[in-house]
């Protein structure tokens, strides 16, 4: 039964948070994305209840050493990096160590990641040369907000301009304006 007293947010964060759980869940940037939505549901709605929600997901997916659930740095896959992004958030409001070891390693990843001749990201270590799109955003946020947050950021953003400007450059059709 819908209870019409709540908002459309407040029926579509419960519904999520009633749906999604650790076994339809896994560490994925879909997993990453849905925790985004829910902390920003938190703060609009200021229900602790959401907020635990997403940080006990969380804290499955990143151990308390930093680890996180099946990142492996060599395989440079930008999409494993999206979940640094809610990382960057509740290191921001717990100060716990756990996600600033992690944030860490995906830092460590974009160091080391294979780059195009111009120098753009690969989005993935076997995908050769290749720049996504949705690449951009997966390390974009997370890369920025790290190097806000602790040091580096002109750097940074210089490199994720030229991200950008890489894949602008690469994928402009001037006949078709797309």
């Amino acid at each position: 039964m819908i209870d019409y007293r709540l908002t459309m947010t407040e029926r579509m964060t419960l519904s999520a948070m009633r749906k999604f759980n650790l076994e339809n869940a896994p560490y994925s940037y879909k997993s990453a994305i849905l925790l985004e939505a829910l902390y920003k549901a938190y703060r609009v709605l200021g229900n602790d209840e959401i907020l635990m929600y997403v940080r006990n997901m969380l804290e499955a997916y990143v151990h308390e050493d930093g680890t996180c659930e099946k990142f492996v740095l060599e395989e440079y896959s930008m999409d494993n990096i999206r979940m640094g992004y809610i990382m960057l958030k509740f290191y921001a409001l717990t100060g716990d160590d756990r996600y600033k070891k992690g944030l860490d390693q995906f830092i460590e990843m974009l160091k080391t990641q294979p780059r195009t001749p111009e120098g753009g990201f690969w989005h993935k270590g076997r995908y050769t040369n290749q720049m996504w799109l949705d690449g951009l955003f997966m390390q974009g946020p997370v890369y920025a907000g790290y190097c806000r947050m602790f040091g580096g950021l002109k750097e940074c953003l210089d490199d994720i301009v030229a991200q950008f400007e890489l894949v602008y450059e690469k994928t402009y059709d001037p006949q078709t304006g797309l």
